[in-house]
């Protein structure tokens, strides 16, 4: 049994070596996301708002942004929580058959900070999604989430026992393989759990591109942010925000998006007190396009649990739900993949080639995994 199990661990992590590497690197990135803009430009990303000033309404934003980029469009209108006042918000433009264009607007004076095309996101969303190969993508990464759980699971059976074994120190002095072997266990035991989660929320997410490609409708690569898929809104954008806040009464709108093509909803994402946990898109009100009638509202804190499991995919998988010091976990978590897959593969590498080299004198030392 053992034997078997050693065979599915070792073939599992080869097989997948790649795209776990990809989706951990990307993923540790995607954790800092915000933070890494705001270092890369800080001039677009902050603002020092006058004494007792107030936001804008969001009409004002968008007018700001359509005067310094005619024949340009609204897509989003991205919200900085209420406890960062120093973020300037986001407008996501785009035009016909062009990447989308971000826009940093500052919320007290609407004033256009500055701009720049959605390129560092866009590739490394892309490869954390979808291996930037559209639903094929997807699928293979979905196959690498089933792979990093299955490999916590067959992992967990062959460390069982010997728990403390990882404190032991990586005998790199007995040689690269020995060496190899102990950071693989030393980084695998810990992260068993961390990986049995982002394996199987990492499963969710694509399971989409599974169910359109078992369909024949699979999208290209870069689908979604190559295509324009909204319509200019018939009413200001202020009054659905107003009409979203009396739906869902403590609504902290962070994400407002007008009607995609033909749907007539205007969609307003954002965060209420007691909910937290659950991220900054976790409720949702969804508001008809040409009355600003409510159509539908979504309050996590309200979900019975067969539909709230639902709402801990999004903070389970990207960490989300706590400050500095939780995301920082998830990024050396992300880090301790990738690093766990490589050396992985580095074991195999370094077994075969022993195998395929005659020992000179004396037992061979076996692997220790």
């Amino acid at each position: 049994m053992r034997r078997w199990n050693h065979a599915i661990h070792s073939w599992l992590g080869l097989g997948c070596a790649l795209f776990i590497i990809a989706a951990g690197l990307t993923g540790a990135a995607l954790v800092f996301e915000e933070e890494i803009d705001a270092l890369r430009r800080p001039e677009v990303f902050t603002v020092t708002p006058a004494a007792g000033a107030a936001r804008l309404p969001a009409d004002a934003w968008v007018e700001a942004v359509r005067t310094a980029y005619p024949g340009w469009q609204a897509d989003a209108i991205i919200l900085p929580p209420a406890d960062h006042p120093r973020r300037a918000v986001m407008v996501r433009t785009s035009a016909p058959g062009r990447l989308f264009h971000q826009v940093y607007v500052d919320p007290y004076t609407a004033r256009v900070l500055g701009s720049e095309p959605y390129h560092w996101r866009w590739w490394v969303v892309q490869i954390h999604y979808a291996l930037h190969l559209g639903d094929w993508g997807r699928v293979l990464l979905f196959i690498a989430g089933v792979a990093m759980a299955l490999l916590s699971l067959t992992g967990l059976w062959m460390q069982r026992g010997i728990w403390l074994a990882w404190l032991r120190p990586w005998q790199w002095h007995r040689g690269p393989r020995l060496g190899w072997s102990g950071l693989h266990r030393a980084l695998g035991v810990p992260l068993l759990t961390f990986n049995i989660v982002l394996g199987i929320t990492g499963c969710f997410y694509n399971w989409n591109g599974l169910v359109r490609l078992w369909e024949g409708k699979p999208r290209p690569p870069g689908f979604g942010f190559l295509i324009r898929q909204y319509d200019v809104p018939p009413l200001p954008w202020q009054e659905y925000l107003t009409r979203a806040q009396a739906a869902l009464p403590g609504l902290e709108p962070a994400w407002i998006s007008p009607p995609r093509h033909g749907s007539g909803r205007v969609s307003i994402l954002g965060r209420t007190a007691g909910a937290e946990f659950y991220g900054a898109y976790a409720n949702s009100v969804t508001l008809d396009a040409a009355t600003g009638a409510p159509l539908s509202i979504r309050d996590v804190r309200t979900l019975p649990w067969t539909e709230k499991w639902e709402a801990w995919i999004d903070p389970l998988h990207f960490g989300n739900f706590g400050g500095f010091w939780i995301k920082l976990a998830y990024c050396l978590g992300s880090l301790g993949i990738s690093v766990a897959a490589a050396s992985g593969a580095a074991i195999w590498w370094l077994r075969r080639r022993a195998h395929r080299t005659p020992q000179a004198t004396g037992p061979r030392v076996p692997i220790q995994t």
